[in-house]
């Protein structure tokens, strides 16, 4: 499913934006007048790049291919800037940051990012078109070694239709190594590591929509799958927002579904982000903090504190044996004199102290 950006959901804002593109555009120029020679750089696969083009010693040149396929026709990729906010970027999390980058692609979908050595998560594609915001999860990991010159981690295939959409990683190494070749003939020798999909969360043989009669809960704009109780879901004017709980370890609460359903509960830590053409971070799942398999009652206490002043996401699905919904969303929908706001497939969220 299509997800948000912000706490979760599709988010349209209009009321500010030319004041945004122009302190975007200023604080562009002072974060350009700021950089100095040695910090990590980081580079999308821009189509002017020059051939022949080197990689500075101790980065490696990261390669390969988004394909996305919406309705069967294969879309151009466009790059989010400050004054062209429509477009597609993608978000990677380096191991050890809380905050990932949002990189770049040239219209047919080739990437070439400059990364230090480390662990990363390519964690999905955010989607800009206008005022409507959407991220398509991924979810993959990669490797960049000491002493890579370049690394080539696959072709990323996304097929979407309506609110479903299938992503894949396919071994394409020749094609890519080609295509490389022409625009950074002085990367050296590559080396293919693919991008490792991260394994699905818990134990089930079949899924059903949340919205299924079987598990007894309503679908509403608002809300699609289990009420939560504690927290609650806090709404701001652009939709979902991050609530305060009152300790590290907090108690989850949530109305019940149908008799005899149990529930599977996961945290995951959100991953903040900031498009060019955003004066604000946004966020998105990140790591997987926290889960728990079928529960009985319709409530957890953490056994094990949180991170203090963190922002998670949360999220319960229904469980009848091997077969388990999909996880529960909230949304919204929001009108006012100069903007509005709606959408779903927001997750619950809170903050800790």
């Amino acid at each position: 499913m299509w997800m948000s950006t912000r706490p979760g959901g599709f988010v349209m804002d209009i009321g500010r934006l030319l004041e945004r593109v122009m302190l975007s555009a200023l604080a562009g120029l002072v974060a350009a007048a700021c950089a100095g020679p040695g910090e990590t750089r980081v580079e999308g696969g821009k189509p002017s790049s020059p051939p022949a083009q080197s990689v500075p010693s101790g980065e490696a040149l990261v390669f390969g291919k988004m394909n996305l396929v919406r309705d069967g026709t294969e879309v151009k990729i466009r790059r989010i800037t400050t004054f062209g906010p429509s477009g597609i970027a993608a978000l990677v999390l380096p191991d050890d940051a809380s905050t990932a980058f949002a990189l770049d692609m040239d219209e047919q979908g080739w990437f070439a990012w400059r990364l230090k050595p480390g662990a990363y998560s390519l964690l999905g594609f955010v989607s800009q078109d206008g005022n409507k915001t959407q991220f398509l999860d991924v979810e993959a990991g990669f490797t960049v070694d000491n002493g890579d010159a370049a690394v080539y981690i696959g072709h990323i295939n996304v097929h979407s239709s309506g609110a479903r959409y299938t992503a894949g990683i396919q071994d394409s190494e020749s094609e890519a190594i080609e295509e490389i070749g022409k625009k950074h003939q002085g990367a050296g020798l590559p080396v293919k590591r693919l991008a490792r999909r991260a394994d699905k969360i818990g134990a089930y043989a079949g899924m059903r929509s949340v919205c299924d009669a079987k598990w007894g809960l309503q679908c509403a704009r608002d809300l699609h799958g289990v009420s939560p109780i504690h927290p609650a879901v806090t709404r701001g004017i652009h939709g979902s927002t991050f609530g305060k709980v009152d300790a590290v370890a907090p108690t989850l609460k949530w109305a019940p579904a149908a008799i005899g359903v149990s529930y599977d509960v996961a945290i995951w830590e959100a991953a903040a982000y900031r498009l060019p053409s955003k004066m604000a971070s946004d966020y998105t799942r990140g790591r997987l903090a926290l889960y728990e398999e079928n529960l009985i009652a319709p409530e957890l206490t953490l056994s094990k504190p949180l991170k203090a002043r963190t922002k998670y996401f949360w999220s319960v699905r229904c469980r009848d044996g091997d077969v388990v919904s999909s996880w529960s969303r909230a949304g919204h929908f929001t009108f006012l004199l100069v903007a509005w706001t709606s959408g779903y497939g927001e997750w619950f969220a809170f903050e800790t102290p």
